[in-house]
């Protein structure tokens, strides 16, 4: 597969090169910062549109992650370190451009996706509308009046129905295909412990397939971008290596390569600004996202920019532009003091069961083990609560129950292999039988001291 994008350093040097020769010209029509799925869509209709001269925009995508290719993600835990970076009040570890980011705070821990595609290459696959009640959401002010969360254009799900379709379509969404000859252990015991549940509780339980972004069948995806079927190897969660997720990189971001947006990688934005000399400008401050590069002496000019860089990326940008600059011409934007603040989440919670009736086969240690998409299950649990079980099993959930007695023969010659092979052997008793479900819930936004916690580390 192609590269989609080029390094930081080919954009530095034809900026470097235009802006001596026309020093108040305008680089790019549109700077999209960020390519997850808030830029990758921007990038893929901008890219399609033309001036009043029919000209086509010149769109321009800014990642401070690197392009993986399918093969390059890591799959066993040994491989592992070199693609997590983790940020925390005590410091930061790890090379700025891997793949896995925690931020790691008191209150709130995050991770968040480095790459071209962004959190698309390491999420479980699932493409689910929100419910209704979700843009029903009020908060309460100070003098007890309930506001809106969200605004009125879209408090309308009908207004974003055929949006939502639109996404369906672009990502492939599906839900795992029924192979009776040949059922998913462990989406066979999420459906038994929803009817133990149903037994249960007075309220709705359901069980569903979640539509997943997942190829099914080898072929060209409908982005014109050859696909594989899925290999049912799990690894969803840490990067798909067969082809087969149906990742931003496999859709919104060729589509928009292949319309002339241009993609730079490696790409850190540290501030926008307002352009002094160019009216109607916008200057975006960046540097290689690497351990040694310039300061925020380089930039791009624009016409128009779209922060697209994900919750805590966005808001570092912008809280980092409202502070003064080292260049004087250069006035910090004028922002609302509620920026940085009022963040939510999922209450996301991981649970294991054992001892089923059945192996579950969660993980692929077995060789034998058909795993399946990370996830391929869903429980509805009280859905006016919006709590949500999910199946999960990947290649490194492994989640040690105590040791069952296992019979090993040891040879007397003891040596490395035989080590590791009495320690696959534990480690695939516990797993065949342990089921791990990924419990979501969604709680009311809360307004706290540390609502902006998780960008403290750059900002500072």
């Amino acid at each position: 597969m192609a590269l989609l994008s080029q390094p930081i350093q080919a954009l530095l040097q034809s900026v470097k090169s235009r802006h001596a020769e026309t020093p108040q010209e305008f680089d790019f029509d549109v700077v999209i910062v960020g390519s997850g799925y808030g830029g990758s869509v921007a990038a893929c209709r901008l890219s399609a549109l033309r001036k009043a001269n029919e000209e086509s925009l010149k769109v321009c995508v800014l990642e401070r992650g690197r392009e993986y290719q399918p093969g390059e993600f890591p799959e066993d835990i040994t491989r592992l370190w070199p693609h997590v970076q983790v940020d925390s009040a005590v410091g930061a570890i790890g090379r700025r451009d891997a793949l896995f980011d925690v931020r790691g705070n008191h209150g709130v821990s995050v991770l968040v996706g480095c790459a071209l595609g962004g959190t698309s290459q390491i999420n479980a696959n699932v493409v689910l509308r929100p419910d209704r009640n979700v843009f029903e959401k009020t908060v309460s002010e100070p003098t007890g009046v309930a506001r809106p969360v969200w605004p009125t254009a879209l408090r309308n799900v009908s207004t974003l129905k055929p949006y939502f379709e639109k996404v369906e379509e672009m990502l492939e969404a599906q839900p795992f295909p029924s192979d009776p000859s040949e059922p998913l252990p462990k989406l066979r015991a999420l459906e038994r412990l929803s009817f133990f549940l149903r037994q249960a509780d007075d309220q709705p339980v359901t069980f569903e397939r979640p539509p997943i972004a997942v190829q099914f069948k080898d072929g060209d995806n409908r982005s014109g971008v050859a696909q594989k079927k899925c290999s049912n190897c799990g690894n969803c969660c840490t990067g798909c290596n067969g082809r087969a997720k149906n990742t931003l990189t496999m859709n919104y971001l060729a589509v928009a390569h292949r319309q002339g947006a241009e993609l730079y990688t490696q790409a850190l934005v540290t501030r926008i600004a307002e352009d002094p000399k160019v009216r109607g400008a916008w200057l975006i401050y960046l540097e290689p996202n690497q351990p040694r590069g310039p300061s925020e002496g380089i930039f791009v000019r624009a016409a128009n920019v779209i922060l697209a860089a994900g919750v805590l990326g966005t808001n570092e940008i912008l809280l980092r532009s409202t502070r003064p600059s080292e260049k004087s011409d250069i006035a910090p934007l004028s922002l609302s003091g509620r920026l940085g603040r009022r963040f939510s989440c999922n209450g996301d919670s991981v649970n294991a069961g054992y001892d089923h009736i059945d192996f579950v086969h969660a993980s692929q240690l077995n060789s034998s083990a058909r795993v399946g998409p990370c996830i391929t299950g869903m429980i509805k649990v009280r859905p006016n609560n919006g709590q949500i079980a999910d199946d999960l099993g990947a290649a490194f959930n492994l989640f040690f129950r105590p040791f069952r007695m296992v019979k090993i023969q040891i040879n007397p010659f003891f040596n490395i292999r035989q080590l590791q092979n009495v320690f696959n052997a534990v480690v695939r008793a516990i797993v065949d039988e342990v089921q791990h479900e990924l419990v979501i819930a969604h709680p009311k936004l809360a307004e706290t001291p540390q609502a902006g916690a998780g960008i403290h580390q750059i900002v500072e």
